[in-house]
C-alpha cells in the first residue's frame, strides 16, 4: 500500500511509500478528502480522475486530498498512480509541471 499527498495549486503529490509514516499524521486535518483506491474501486476511481469528478481549487476545501492506495502489489499501485497523475494534468496546468515526490519512512 501507498499514501499519496496531492496539493494543489502548490504543485506537490508526495509518494509515502510507507504508510505508516509519522509524517502522515501531521499532514491530516479536519474534513479533508481521503480516496480509497483498490482492486474493488481502481476502475471506478480512475474514471473519476478521468472525468475531472475530483475538484481542486485554492480554498481549504478542495486544495488537497489523500489517496490510499492498496493493490496488493507496489508497481501496480505507482502504475495508478502515474494515470492518475496523467489524468490531474490533463485537467490541471500545475500538476503538468509535478514531479512525483518519493518518501522512504521506515
Amino acid at each position: 500500500m501507498i499514501k499519496v499527498y496531492i496539493n494543489y495549486p502548490n504543485k506537490r503529490i508526495k509518494v509515502h511509500v510507507n504508510p505508516d509514516c509519522t509524517f502522515i499524521q501531521r499532514m491530516k486535518k479536519q474534513r479533508q478528502r481521503h480516496i480509497k483506491i483498490n482492486y474493488a474501486t481502481i476502475e471506478e476511481e480512475l474514471k473519476n480522475f478521468k472525468d475531472n469528478f475530483y475538484r481542486f481549487g485554492s480554498n481549504k476545501t478542495l486544495n488537497d486530498m489523500w489517496l490510499e492506495i492498496d493493490l496488493a502489489d507496489r508497481k501496480a499501485e505507482l502504475d495508478a498512480l502515474e494515470q492518475i497523475h496523467i489524468f490531474l494534468s490533463s485537467h490541471y496546468k500545475p500538476f503538468k509541471e509535478t514531479i512525483l515526490n518519493y518518501h522512504f519512512c521506515f
